[in-house]
């Protein structure tokens, strides 16, 4: 597989399926008209019942785009792919050595190619994830720590210190979720970071996904476990998930209530880097279509760092409550670029014929 890359290539992947039509063209454009991104995009779907061939067509024609059958590359088990299960067999048939992953509803606020040289944490180790929002409910299950400590009993430090393996142990209230899979860099020249990727889409296969599904929340968990069980080397990005959205009554002169669906992630400058969950959109960003629905987005509210037992997040997962000193308002400099997001999608977006 690795003969099969393209030596030192870098470029962008991204899934998409008839419901992320509008979304992954907002994200493209946005690519090359805000950030100026000129790196090579394939665009991967799974069989012509995912993604027709109008619109196909349609993204195509967007500049430096190569559009990718799935089925091409792994015509057994991607036949069976379901939502997030094709994320890292898209990964894995990219002619890119070096893979910027993205999910058709992420925005951004920075240019993503910017990890490539200010990351440290890439540098090091040919791979970054993001963390989830630090979530813990009584109701949570704890299904996925008990996997994650099954498949190696010994883990790392750099597991052992997060608050996801401790969830394990008695009185402490850690969080249910780690990973979120909206953004990845990976570098497939190195071995490890390749076998990592092969571990991950096993556990995303059809058979193993029926179980491991029911231990986490769709594909994203399934990267890292496979670093910690083959003992592959890796860092999260610092921060948890935050969010951005408006600001809630229920704030007080210590804390803010900051309310909006979308996940607020931060660089490792602690800069607001990228928005997932259909960004400006409305949600549902699925059913929003032309004449697009836009959501007010003015406050933000982060998770630079994270106590053991601490619980942000209220239980609809919607609204964060948090010390004002975690808190920012959107400012005008940022406004104008989400501003610029909702221009595009008024603008720029075309349907298929």
């Amino acid at each position: 597989m690795r003969h099969s890359l393209d030596p030192n290539s870098v470029g962008i992947v991204i899934a998409c399926g008839n419901p992320h039509f509008y979304v992954t063209q907002h994200l493209i454009i946005t690519l090359r008209t805000i950030f100026n991104v000129t790196l090579p995009i394939e665009v991967f779907y799974s069989g012509k019942h995912d993604l027709s061939s109008k619109r196909i067509k349609v993204l195509e024609r967007l500049p430096g785009v190569e559009m990718r059958n799935l089925h091409n590359y792994f015509p057994r088990e991607t036949k069976r792919v379901k939502a997030w299960s094709a994320k890292p067999y898209t990964i894995l048939a990219s002619r890119f050595s070096t893979v910027l992953f993205i999910d058709a509803d992420v925005s951004f606020l920075k240019s993503p190619v910017e990890v490539l040289t200010n990351s440290e944490r890439f540098k090091k180790y040919g791979i970054l994830f993001y963390r989830d929002r630090k979530l813990w409910f009584p109701s949570g299950t704890l299904n996925g720590v008990r996997l994650l400590h099954k498949m190696n009993p010994h883990l790392s430090r750099n597991a052992m210190h997060g608050p996801y393996a401790q969830s394990i142990f008695p009185n402490v209230t850690g969080t249910t979720n780690e990973m979120e899979s909206g953004f990845m860099a990976v570098d497939k020249s190195r071995s490890g970071v390749l076998f990592t990727l092969l571990f991950a889409a096993k556990l995303n296969g059809r058979r193993e996904r029926q179980d491991f599904y029911k231990a986490s929340h769709g594909d994203k968990e399934a990267f890292w476990f496979a670093a910690e069980v083959l003992r592959v080397p890796y860092e999260f990005n610092p921060s948890y998930a935050g969010t951005i959205g408006v600001l809630d009554q229920q704030s007080n002169g210590t804390h803010l209530r900051i309310c909006g669906g979308q996940m607020l992630h931060l660089n490792e400058a602690n800069e607001p880097f990228w928005i997932h969950g259909g960004g400006v959109l409305a949600q549902n960003f699925r059913t929003n279509r032309p004449p697009f629905r836009f959501v007010a987005l003015e406050w933000m509210a982060f998770q630079h760092r994270f106590g053991i037992n601490e619980q942000l997040w209220d239980e609809r997962i919607d609204c964060m409550h948090q010390e004002v000193t975690q808190t920012a308002p959107v400012g005008p400099d940022l406004g104008a670029l989400l501003d610029t997001h909702r221009h595009v999608y008024r603008t720029g977006i075309r349907d298929a014929p």
